[in-house]
């Protein structure tokens, strides 16, 4: 039987599943060999996908990234520098001889939580992925706001006009100061230690109650707390919903986060972390290209 599939390409793994009949099930986890040429990658998802499925009806495919929805093209990518400019629709459309779409994979998280009824059907709602960089997804009563295409790069929004250089090209992108890289940051100078754990590590002394880690993660909020405010301004938003790899430290940067985000914005602040599952991407993306073709 012929089923819809989603791809979920991560800068380390890669996650493939399908919709067949209304169930989702998870396929396979690949490794992402970002510094190979792209098209290694996507003929591996081919050869998965077609020893499931010799006529697949469709492949959605979430990316990490600046995508060009219309024409399925991966610009950039910040984890996987062989990725400039890849034809990500195209390549898979001419190995697949199936529909194809291709989002940022913020997008593709953000209509599977909706379909799980974790970001509600009504309402604003801010979906913000907080990781090796920041990204995010506008989601307007069940439905994702794109604009011309890029709608929702939150990361890259300057919240420091003169700050750190962004591999964007700007400066002060909001991401240089809320994101993995940052919380490491603060952590070694407030530490004044050569030291570099891991966010996960960081959270685990922090929750032993080292100070410095504590001080690092409260560093952090402030920063999570400005963009916070920004958007608020921007958007008037129901609320936020925190998803990513430093989502579930929600607890240790909340209090500073919603200190700054009252001195700086007086609307409400609605923020919740989003519990996705390892497949929330890959459904996502599967969805995507299920009710496009309906």
């Amino acid at each position: 039987m012929s089923s819809y599939w989603g791809a979920d390409i991560g800068g380390t793994s890669t996650k493939l599943g399908r919709i067949d009949g209304r169930e989702f099930e998870m396929v396979a986890v690949l490794p992402t060999p970002a510094d190979s040429p792209p098209r290694a990658l996507l003929q591996r998802l081919t050869e998965e996908i077609l020893d499931y499925d010799s006529h697949p009806e469709g492949l959605g495919v979430g990316v990490a990234g600046l995508v060009e929805i219309e024409r399925g093209l991966l610009l950039t990518s910040p984890n996987m520098p062989a990725w400039v400019n890849v034809p990500v629709r195209e390549t898979l459309r001419s190995l697949l001889s199936c529909p194809i779409v291709v989002h940022n994979d913020a997008n593709t998280f953000a209509y599977g939580a909706v379909a799980r009824k974790e970001i509600p059907s009504e309402g604003v709602w801010l979906l913000i992925t907080l990781g090796t960089g920041i990204g995010g997804t506008i989601v307007h009563d069940g439905r994702i706001i794109f604009g011309k295409g890029f709608a929702g790069e939150f990361g890259h929004m300057s919240v420091k006009a003169h700050g750190l250089p962004c591999p964007c090209g700007s400066k002060g992108c909001w991401e240089r100061y809320a994101s993995k890289d940052a919380i490491i940051s603060y952590y070694r100078e407030i530490s004044g230690t050569d030291d570099q754990p891991d966010p996960r590590e960081i959270a685990d002394r922090a929750r032993r109650g080292e100070q410095p880690a504590i001080e690092a993660f409260d560093r952090l909020g402030y920063w999570i707390g400005v963009g916070l405010a920004n958007l608020g301004w921007c958007f008037s938003p129901h609320g936020f919903v925190l998803a990513g790899g430093l989502a579930p430290n929600l607890d240790l940067f909340e209090s500073s986060c919603r200190e700054t985000y009252r001195q700086r914005c007086p609307l409400d602040l609605d923020i919740s972390r989003l519990k996705l599952a390892s497949d929330a991407g890959a459904l996502g993306a599967a969805l995507l290209v299920r009710d496009e073709d309906q």
